[in-house]
């Protein structure tokens, strides 16, 4: 939590330079599922009295703010944090539609890395296709999507791709970088065009 803090000073100190390029946080965690390509570490329970001082703190500075719906008292944290008035992206989830939707109205409108890192909630029996988040996403005219189109198709199939694109448009789909870097150097594996790999073999 306080190096949550620590770097919301810091980033608000870049917003406020004269020709400062910097107009806010991506904001992606840490009420995510572990479950789905993120770091378990860095998912945290939600706790109101951290979630207070991070919302107080980022006033002004985070404008995106990643959840995963599906996660115990995630209603409660987006109504005190839509304050604020970040966009909320749905990611690294297993949300059902239902949850999905709950939070339309406290200003959900995004889809981070859709149809990469995520899941579906139980299911109906022998020979029916769970309905997910991803299809809930596509379903909804009012949230619009982020696709990862690397040169390997390692993120999203070229067909999803276009079943994507075909579904919402350029209007609202987003092409983004996975492109935060975490690993220490001796854990770097080769890296291919746009890609990186670990030692390991992970992307």
């Amino acid at each position: 939590l306080d190096q949550v803090l620590t770097g919301l000073d810091s980033m608000g100190r870049l917003m406020a330079q004269k020709g400062s390029t910097v107009r806010g946080v991506n904001f992606e965690g840490p009420y995510l599922s572990p479950h789905y390509g993120f770091q378990g570490e860095k998912v945290w329970p939600i706790h109101k009295e951290e979630y207070e001082k991070i919302i107080e703190k980022g006033e002004g500075i985070i404008k995106i703010w990643s959840v995963a719906p599906e996660r115990e008292g995630i209603e409660d944290f987006v109504k005190a944090a839509s304050a604020i008035r970040p966009v909320f992206a749905a990611a690294h989830t297993e949300a059902t539609a239902e949850q999905l939707y709950a939070l339309l109205p406290y200003g959900l409108k995004l889809h981070t890395h859709h149809l990469n890192a995520t899941g579906c909630q139980g299911g109906r029996g022998k020979g029916i296709r769970n309905f997910g988040v991803d299809e809930a996403v596509q379903l909804c005219d009012e949230i619009s999507i982020e696709l990862i189109a690397d040169s390997m198709a390692f993120h999203v199939s070229p067909l999803y791709l276009q079943l994507a694109y075909k579904s919402k448009g350029a209007g609202r789909t987003c092409l983004i970088t996975d492109s935060t870097e975490f690993l220490d150097s001796e854990d770097v594996g080769p890296q291919k065009g746009d890609l990186r790999f670990g030692a390991n073999g992970d992307l």
